[in-house]
């Protein structure tokens, strides 16, 4: 009976040991993958932020342009 038990802790203990196996190798790549993200979006976050700042110098170049225009016809005129 002993013996028994013994076999069933035994098969019971590599089975834990197995899915236990399995959950540290599934927190490894969700680490992995969760790395990878935030580095995808940190990329993101600084390419968004240069091209709203390129938009934002490109439209002040043509306002300032057109202003230019402007002052630069009255005085023609």
């Amino acid at each position: 009976m002993i013996s028994a038990l013994h076999n069933l802790d035994r098969k019971n203990a590599k089975k834990i040991e197995k899915a236990t196996k399995t959950i540290n190798e599934n927190k490894k790549k969700l680490s992995k993958t969760l790395r990878i993200a935030k580095l995808k979006k940190k990329k993101l976050l600084i390419e968004e932020k240069f091209y709203v700042l390129g938009v934002g110098i490109t439209f002040s170049l043509n306002i300032s342009n057109k202003l230019i225009n402007s002052v630069a016809n009255f005085f023609i005129k």
